[in-house]
């Protein structure tokens, strides 16, 4: 059973500037990926796979995460293009 539901926490992930992994998949997380997420400089993996997500995948994410190897949005709803 999954033990983290409602909207991704952003404003306690972004807190966490040097974050290098971050897992969060297969919960019962909801809503879009917020904003905090895209700007963590040492984020190396990030793992939403298996929730119940939407929205656009932030195209800042790449941009403010240089240092990102690893990206599971699948089984989720996401739109968009990874560059």
């Amino acid at each position: 059973n999954p033990g983290i539901g409602g909207p991704v926490p952003g404003g306690a992930i972004g807190s966490y500037r040097n974050l290098e992994r971050l897992y969060l998949g297969f919960n019962n997380l909801t809503g879009t990926l917020p904003p905090e997420i895209t700007g963590l400089p040492r984020l190396q993996m990030l793992e939403v796979m298996g929730n119940s997500l939407f929205g656009t995948i932030p195209q800042s994410i790449f941009e403010g995460s240089p240092a990102l190897r690893w990206l599971s949005l699948a089984l989720n709803d996401f739109t968009g293009t990874i560059p």
